[in-house]
């Protein structure tokens, strides 16, 4: 019910993710500025900060029932293992 576009080009995956009202998010985990972004008619606007030393995979955004945007990030502890980290955002003003 909500649409999503993601291909793999030379080793770096692309995605988008739709909420409730059409507009499309993405997640960018590069080394600067790592967040959510919706893409909007005047630009991107960061809806949700993601703190780059811990992402390991960052997922798509998905979206609750009443809009509310929840991104998870997987990364790797210190002490060995694995920890997920749910971001939630609301939808840009």
């Amino acid at each position: 019910d909500r649409p999503h576009v993601q291909y793999t080009s030379r080793g770096e995956r692309e995605v988008l993710a739709f909420g409730l009202d059409g507009t499309a998010y993405l997640t960018n985990w590069g080394p600067t500025d790592a967040g959510v972004y919706a893409l909007t008619s005047t630009g991107a606007q960061k809806v949700a900060d993601l703190e780059y030393s811990q992402l390991g995979i960052a997922n798509l955004p998905t979206f609750g029932p009443d809009g509310t945007g929840y991104v998870a990030t997987t990364g790797t502890q210190s002490e060995g293992g694995f920890a997920t980290t749910v971001t939630t955002f609301s939808p840009p003003a």
